[in-house]
């Protein structure tokens, strides 16, 4: 963000992927030292590899190894760390349905993935079916209820709720679910 890399150094994860990045203070890295990703909407994030290496040397231990995770101000030039991950670690931002994981690192690089999650619709329902017993013919039984939850990483729309099975104009139903579930 402050031009310290040339563009050569930086590779776009916008589209996801994994990538093998050289850790931040090497010289002359193998690899590009940092992923970028810049999201359709709010603050881009940045991923870099910290190792003993060059000017980083003199860190703390506890920055070695992991995947640093920063966001970065728009306007004041400030960036923020958000997450260190060893290997496996993970980070999901879910409003942008972003997964940033290290896979595995070596002295001087580490394997990162970077995933975006197809924004999709699901639901379950407590059940699929109601039994009312025997029931008087033409008095109404106790009501029964179906739960509609929804599951998926998107807003479920509802546009109609049916009933099936034998004789469904013998039964009447009621819902207070709205045009859609969160």
């Amino acid at each position: 963000q402050m031009g310290w890399l040339g563009a050569a150094r930086i590779v776009d994860g916008a589209s996801g992927g994994v990538f093998t990045i050289s850790a931040l203070g090497m010289q002359d890295p193998a690899h590009p030292q940092v992923v970028k990703i810049v999201p359709p909407s709010g603050r881009t994030y940045w991923l870099s590899y910290r190792a003993p290496i060059g000017y980083d040397a003199q860190l703390q231990d506890q920055y070695f190894n992991t995947l640093q995770v920063h966001r970065a101000d728009q306007f004041g030039g400030y960036s923020y760390l958000i997450a260190q991950l060893a290997d496996g670690g993970t980070h999901v931002d879910a409003d942008l349905n972003l997964t940033v994981r290290q896979v595995s690192h070596t002295t001087n690089s580490a394997a990162v993935e970077v995933r975006f999650e197809e924004r999709k619709p699901a639901y379950t329902l407590s059940t699929s079916s109601l039994a009312f017993g025997k029931q008087a013919l033409n008095l109404a039984s106790s009501p029964k209820t179906i739960t509609l939850r929804s599951t998926g990483n998107a807003a479920l729309p509802i546009t109609s709720i049916a009933m099936r099975g034998v004789n469904p104009a013998q039964f009447t139903q009621s819902n207070n679910c709205g045009a859609s579930v969160a």
